[in-house]
């Protein structure tokens, strides 16, 4: 899931440079709909790692402090 959403930011920063070389406005217009895109996308980034019945963040060890008991 890491490496795949690091390919996918950097596929997204390729596109927004790409438009803005092209204008300032189909730039804008891209980072916006970039930034639509990514939000909904990394706030449920979280579930991916969560094992079942686990805390949302088990990478960093305890849960994210959430109990989980």
């Amino acid at each position: 899931i890491t490496l795949g959403d690091a390919v996918h930011n950097f596929a997204d920063g390729l596109a927004v440079g790409a438009a803005f070389l092209s204008s300032w406005k189909t730039g804008l217009a891209t980072s916006l709909a970039v930034f639509c895109h990514e939000v909904p996308h990394e706030l449920g980034e979280p579930a991916g790692f969560q094992p079942a019945g686990g805390g949302a963040c088990p990478q960093l060890g305890s849960g994210c402090g959430w109990s989980t008991a």
